[in-house]
């Protein structure tokens, strides 16, 4: 497989570490005992999910504006350097939500606000660089997707 390819994966899987983890580390410090204060204000438990609602349309906006710029003319590398901005553009809006939906949870002790983290899965599952979504959204000719696969 084509190492470019391999980075635009590695860079998205970081992504999705990241607030998996704090989601998990919120989740067992609630189950071991930790209590947080509670002395949020009321605005900071709607911030995970109407972060969640704007930030999926916004970044499929931002990923749909980045791959019009992609010229089917241009050079296969600058194809996947735009497609990686695209991708991280997305990616980072949906973890944008995640991680405050973990924020939130810490401070307020509201463990109902981590059910964000499974949603934002399931978006950064469906919306994973793949050479399928490659090809469609680049308009990659048949070469050029000989050379991502490595064949």
């Amino acid at each position: 497989m084509n190492t470019s390819f391999r980075v635009i994966q590695l860079i998205y899987l970081s992504l999705v570490i990241t607030p998996t983890f704090f989601a998990l580390a919120t989740y067992y410090l609630f189950t071991t005992g930790y209590q947080a204060s509670g002395e949020t204000q009321d605005i900071l438990m709607y911030l995970p999910a109407t972060s969640l609602l704007f930030s999926v349309p916004l970044g499929n906006f931002l990923y749909k504006k980045a791959i019009t710029q992609v010229n089917p003319q241009m050079a296969l590398k600058s194809k996947l350097s735009r497609y990686q901005i695209a991708i991280i553009l997305r990616a980072a809006l949906i973890e944008l939500a995640a991680l405050l939906a973990s924020v939130v949870c810490y401070l307020s002790g509201n463990i109902l606000l981590l059910l964000v983290a499974p949603i934002c899965w399931v978006l950064f599952y469906f919306n994973r660089p793949t050479i399928a979504a490659m090809e469609m959204d680049l308009l990659l000719s048949p070469d050029e997707v000989k050379k991502l696969r490595g064949s």
